[in-house]
């Protein structure tokens, strides 16, 4: 469906738009994405053919679902062409892993659920590191274990499997590394 970093890139911004409005007004969960952006947001024009493809079954109620998955999969495009995928990213979120924490993520990686941990993490990584109201950001000394099942549990989902072998050392400022590490972990 999605054929290139373009076609990603495209849906991730007709996605974001989408939410953007359902934000504020709303639809019925049930209903279609793709006839939503075109009949009543009017975004045809914006809506290629690679774009409708891909969300031709996506319903409403799953649009959080499918930003959160395309954003995740832009990013790893992004590190494949050797670019940063997090450069908007506060430097404190930033710090290197040291071998031994590289070691302990591994462990973790093998036991999980490597797409939903890779894309639970980048979502947090994105929403919640660089608000310009500082109280609703996660501070980058918050332990990742304790974040995820906070994260997880503000949205209603279950837990990660195996999250309790995460390391409470692994902090959140480390979490861009993590994140380096599970895409290279997953290939």
């Amino acid at each position: 469906m999605l054929r290139s970093y373009t076609d990603v890139c495209d849906t991730v911004l007709v996605v974001e738009t989408g939410l953007r409005f359902l934000s504020k007004t709303g639809g019925e969960p049930r209903g279609l994405l793709l006839p939503y952006l075109r009949d009543i947001l009017k975004m045809g024009k914006q809506v290629s053919s690679s774009v409708a493809k891909a969300l031709n079954e996506c319903r409403l109620e799953h649009s959080t679902a499918a930003w959160q998955l395309l954003t995740s999969w832009k990013s790893e495009l992004m590190l494949q062409k050797g670019k940063n995928p997090f450069e908007r990213l506060p430097e404190q979120y930033q710090q290197t892993l040291s071998e031994q924490e590289r070691l302990e993520t591994r462990a973790f990686l093998g036991v999980t659920d490597i797409d939903a941990f890779c894309w639970e993490l980048h979502e947090m990584l994105l929403l919640k590191t660089n608000n310009t109201v500082p109280e609703d950001n996660y501070p980058p000394h918050w332990d990742l274990r304790s974040t995820l099942e906070t994260h997880m549990e503000a949205k209603q989902c279950s837990a990660l499997p195996g999250l309790e072998t995460l390391s409470e050392a692994l902090t959140l400022d480390k979490g861009a590394d993590i994140w380096h590490v599970a895409v290279e972990f997953k290939r």
